[in-house]
């Protein structure tokens, strides 16, 4: 089974707190700890496709999948905020949930 979602609104190109300031922000799905399919966030529109695979547990469905996070019955997708450095490095400073 393939779940999209599909970004638009994203949060802009760069990102400012009071503790922190970003200003090469790209968003992608997070696998493990790593972000994939990584795209600029002042991007008009994004997609990510994740497969997901379902599985019959003892008292139901379960999901798995390279993308999904937490246990069973409280599986979910991040897609995970970040800054890119000018080497490449991405430096994540928000993961907002989907679950």
């Amino acid at each position: 089974m393939l779940l999209q979602i599909q970004g638009h609104h994203l949060p802009g190109p760069a990102w400012r707190s009071d503790d922190a300031h970003y200003d090469n922000v790209h968003v992608g799905i997070q696998v493990g700890k790593e972000p994939r399919e990584v795209v600029r966030a002042d991007s008009q529109t994004s997609t990510w496709m994740i497969t997901i695979e379902v599985v019959a547990r003892e008292g139901g469905l379960d999901f798995r999948g390279a993308a999904v996070q937490g246990g069973p019955g409280a599986r979910f997708v991040y897609l995970t905020w970040g800054d890119v450095a000018e080497d490449g490095s991405f430096t994540m400073f928000s993961a907002p949930k989907f679950s």
